[in-house]
């Protein structure tokens, strides 16, 4: 089921009085954009199948839509776990976008992106836990632990095959489109005394990513991280 809570979205943009040719009963759902246009996704959010009847209705490309998001999830005096979902191009600053603005009116978050062909996204979990030493507790150590993966998002075109009299005609074809990831970093840790951070600078280093370090920090002080 779609939500709005697990980005990226691949949606296209619909003429809304051609937004009927996708029926909400079929799977799609409508985002208003604005006065005349439909943002469109499918299913959970991750693909979009256009039935051959229907690809003259597509008249612009699939584009995602993302935003930047996270915090802490769960906390108590010994324990706080979190997590974020940072967006960034190629060098590790913002991703060009076409649009940045709110899609979803029930949700009061930050403004969304709208982004053409590809964009990277960092997705880190973190968590952290004191235990008391000795017997008069007066005394803590902090473990922390996490995930991060940094990965890169493409949206892909797929043509369905057919074995009938069309088989040669491409456009007599259904298509789908649909993300496509890459991992490009990925790494855990478990850890004493609030050295998460030194950690990530220390491998991103060692496999020359220093681009994604800021916005690193930034998904992980989101996350629940503090010095």
């Amino acid at each position: 089921m779609f939500s709005i809570k697990k980005p990226p979205f691949l949606v296209i943009p619909i003429a809304s009085q051609q937004s009927s040719a996708f029926p909400e009963n079929a799977g799609y759902h409508h985002h208003p954009f604005d006065d005349d246009k439909n943002l469109l996704s499918f299913g959970s959010g991750w693909t979009f199948p256009v039935p051959v009847k229907n690809r003259g209705v597509v008249a612009e490309p699939p584009l995602m839509l993302v935003r930047n998001a996270g915090g802490v999830t769960s906390e108590s005096s010994t324990s706080k776990s979190g997590y974020a979902h940072q967006f960034v191009s190629d060098d590790g600053g913002e991703p060009e976008y076409l649009y940045k603005k709110r899609i979803f009116q029930n949700d009061s978050k930050d403004e969304w992106m709208l982004i053409k062909d590809t964009v990277n996204a960092i997705w880190l979990q973190f968590r952290s836990q004191y235990e008391y030493l000795g017997d008069s507790g007066s005394d803590t150590i902090e473990y922390q632990y996490g995930t991060l993966i940094i990965l890169k998002l493409n949206i892909v075109k797929d043509i369905a095959p057919s074995l009938d009299r069309k088989a040669d005609i491409l456009e007599m074809h259904d298509i789908q489109y649909r993300v496509s990831d890459k991992q490009i970093f990925s790494t855990g840790w478990s850890m004493a005394d609030r050295s998460t951070r030194q950690y990530l600078a220390k491998v991103l280093t060692e496999h020359e990513l220093d681009r994604y370090r800021n916005a690193v920090d930034i998904a992980l002080f989101r996350a629940g991280f503090s010095e």
